[in-house]
């Protein structure tokens, strides 16, 4: 399977509407949009609830991700992700109500029908 950066993965973005955070399968073979949905204060912080992007079959969560932060203002940037690490920080990916580890997850491929969600992270007891 080819890597791709998430630099590169957030060159190639394309921005679609869709409400529910699933993907949904477009007319041609293997592509579609996947919405993902930024919930607490994630979604605050990022503007928008919801950003939509285009999905092809075989896109791995790596290349979802530069998708995502090429919609993300540079403030979400700043305080989500870690440039030096190359993953989040302050809040979790979740894909089918699992949390997605990273660095290690991300060749994983997505698949029509999957849910994405951003969640911030919380603490205390």
């Amino acid at each position: 399977m080819k890597r791709i950066s998430i630099e590169k993965a957030a060159k190639r973005v394309i921005k679609r509407e869709r409400g529910d955070g699933y993907l949904e399968q477009r007319k041609e073979p293997g592509a579609g949009i996947i919405s993902i949905q930024m919930l607490g204060y994630v979604g605050e912080i990022v503007g928008s609830k919801e950003i939509s992007v285009e999905f092809h079959d075989g896109d791995n969560i790596a290349s979802l991700m530069g998708k995502l932060l090429a919609q993300w203002p540079e403030r979400a940037i700043k305080i989500f992700f870690n440039q030096r690490t190359g993953v989040l920080r302050e809040c979790v990916l979740v894909i089918n109500d699992r949390v997605v580890i990273m660095p290690e997850e991300l060749e994983q491929t997505l698949k029509t029908g999957d849910k994405v969600m951003v969640l911030p992270v919380l603490s205390g007891g």
